[in-house]
């Protein structure tokens, strides 16, 4: 249902040539995909804004690394699992 939902208002944001802002908690990885920019925040700190494919190259940047997971964990596992490792 999330994964239609976020569909549908990339359609209609691609239409009207406008943005979305949402929150949502525990993306799956492909809801995660469709997202063009992010905000990762950290107990209301802001870690990373900007492109969604540039945040785990930003956070090796910094010299976190990327544990193993399972295909198709939810995306705040995981990042969350990269930056406290």
């Amino acid at each position: 249902m999330t994964f239609d939902l976020v569909t549908s208002m990339r359609i209609i944001s691609r239409i009207r040539q406008t943005s979305v802002v949402g929150s949502i908690l525990q993306p799956s990885s492909e809801v995660f995909q469709l997202f063009d920019r992010i905000i990762v925040l950290d107990g209301g700190q802001i870690m990373f804004q900007g492109p969604r494919q540039d945040a785990l190259p930003y956070f090796e940047s910094l010299g976190y690394v990327e544990k193993e997971e399972e295909e198709g964990t939810c995306v705040h596992t995981y990042i969350h699992t990269y930056i406290h490792t």
